[in-house]
């Protein structure tokens, strides 16, 4: 079993990571962030049991990032 000690903020701090993780690596991976994709009680739920089922968090991450294209770049 473990612990958190600090449950509320830490959605907040992963996609502020996550969007600062994106755009420092923009070069090399030209994707953006686009966290209207993702579903927000699936989110939660990864948070919550991200011991259980790591790559659950990975699934809705990956929902999130789009491609870079012509249409997009903002």
């Amino acid at each position: 079993m473990t612990v958190h000690p600090f449950r509320e903020g830490n959605g907040r701090s992963v996609r502020e990571f996550l969007r600062e993780f994106v755009l420092h690596y923009s070069e090399k991976l030209p994707y953006k962030l686009d966290y209207s994709k993702m579903d927000e009680e699936a989110f939660l739920m990864a948070g919550e049991y991200r011991y259980l089922y790591p790559s659950m968090l990975d699934m809705e991450f990956e929902k999130a990032l789009v491609p870079l294209n012509s249409k997009n770049l903002l």
